[in-house]
C-alpha cells in the first residue's frame, strides 16, 4: 500500500481558519487478536483520545456488528468534546476502518500511525479532510 505523506493540515487549518478535520485511516492485515477483543478496543479508544489530547464524553460503545460474515466485527463510537472517533473492525481480513472529527486541530499523520502502531498492522492508507473553509475560530 501507498503511504501517504502529511501535507501541513495543522498549519492550513489555522490559516484558513476550518471549522473541522476529518481523517480517514485504512489498517490492513492487522493482529486478529487485538482487534478481535473488546477490552483491548476500549483501551485503544480511550488511549487515542488521550493521544488526540481530547476529552470524551461518556464511555465508548462497542458492539459486534455485520449481517454477513465478511461484515463481521466489532464497530466503536467514541464521542468527544469536539465531535466523534467512529471505527469498524473487520474479523474477516483483519481490516481496521477509522474515522477520526473533530473541530480541534491534531496531527492526522501522526494519529494514523499511532493507530498503524497500536494494532501491529502491515499496510496503512489515510487521508485528511479540512471541512468548514473560513468557518472556524
Amino acid at each position: 500500500m501507498k503511504e501517504n505523506i502529511g501535507f501541513g493540515y495543522s498549519q492550513m487549518f489555522k490559516a484558513h481558519r476550518y471549522w473541522g478535520m476529518c481523517t480517514r485511516v485504512d489498517l490492513f492485515n492487522c493482529d486478529r487478536v487485538l482487534m478481535k477483543n473488546p477490552t483491548i478496543l476500549e483501551h485503544w479508544v480511550k488511549s487515542l483520545v488521550k493521544e488526540l489530547d481530547m476529552d470524551p464524553i461518556g464511555e465508548p460503545l462497542i458492539e459486534y456488528t455485520g449481517n454477513a460474515p465478511h461484515l463481521y466485527g466489532y464497530s466503536v463510537v467514541q464521542l468527544i468534546q469536539t465531535s466523534d472517533i467512529v471505527a469498524h473492525f473487520c474479523d474477516d481480513l483483519g481490516d481496521i476502518y477509522i474515522d477520526i472529527f473533530s473541530c480541534k486541530e491534531y496531527d492526522p499523520q501522526q494519529i494514523a500511525y499511532w493507530c498503524k502502531d497500536y494494532f501491529n498492522a502491515h499496510d496503512i492508507q489515510w487521508d485528511c479532510s479540512l471541512r468548514g473553509y473560513g468557518r472556524g475560530e
